[in-house]
């Protein structure tokens, strides 16, 4: 008989690592989703997520408030805070959007390349289709950004980024009761925004507008 112990780690503890790993590499910001979006996200059940969080308490990490949620309360330092990078999101390719897109893209650039915050373009149709919740879960684990700004966004797709905790500007604008920051076609406001938002932190500002184009 092998002498060696085999470590055996439960559904709920390997659930609760896969969490905490997605918090050190800047999925999941200030506070973690619901259970049903993690147990659907995880494709587990709602009690195997309720073990994890549990576990994520103890080992002090998370700070579970009825009003506030799972508050995020530690994480190891992650790239991006030492390589900031604000995220573009479009349906498609830069060079087929209107060229009132490009204008204020490159403004964005020369803004944010002043301050060494880089910015990342991804385009893809999938992440703005049906279905769309798996292809962001994707994008968003691999490409971890300080925040992201979205185009051409729909309710559904502005609702995964609420309740997720990701860090998101809507260029356009939002329905009623959407807690998202959105700023109006006025690609100078977009820009100024978006600077604004990596400058505060990985935490978009959700203050007064400071410009009459940017809605709530």
């Amino acid at each position: 008989m092998n002498s060696e112990s085999l470590t055996y780690q439960s559904l709920s503890g390997q659930v609760a690592a896969k969490i905490a790993e997605d918090i050190r590499n800047g999925t999941w910001i200030s506070s973690l989703p619901s259970e049903r979006v993690l147990a659907d996200t995880l494709q587990v059940s709602r009690k195997t997520i309720r073990k994890s969080i549990a576990q994520l308490q103890q080992d002090g990490i998370i700070k579970t408030n009825r009003r506030l949620g799972h508050r995020i309360v530690s994480q190891q330092p992650v790239a991006k805070s030492l390589d900031p990078s604000i995220g573009l999101l479009t349906p498609e390719a830069l060079d087929q959007l209107p060229s009132n897109t490009a204008l204020w893209v490159d403004e964005l650039r020369a803004l944010l390349f002043p301050r060494g915050i880089r910015m990342r373009a991804f385009s893809s149709s999938r992440c703005f289709g049906r279905g769309f919740s798996g292809a962001l879960s994707k994008l968003v684990a691999q490409n971890p950004q300080s925040c992201w700004v979205l185009t051409h966004s729909s309710e559904p797709m502005q609702r995964w980024f609420v309740e997720r905790g990701v860090p998101c500007i809507v260029v356009g604008s939002c329905p009623r009761g959407m807690p998202l920051p959105s700023v109006d076609l006025d690609y100078f406001a977009v820009c100024r925004h978006a600077v604004g938002a990596n400058q505060d932190g990985p935490q978009v500002r959700t203050g007064e507008p400071d410009t009459p184009t940017h809605r709530r």
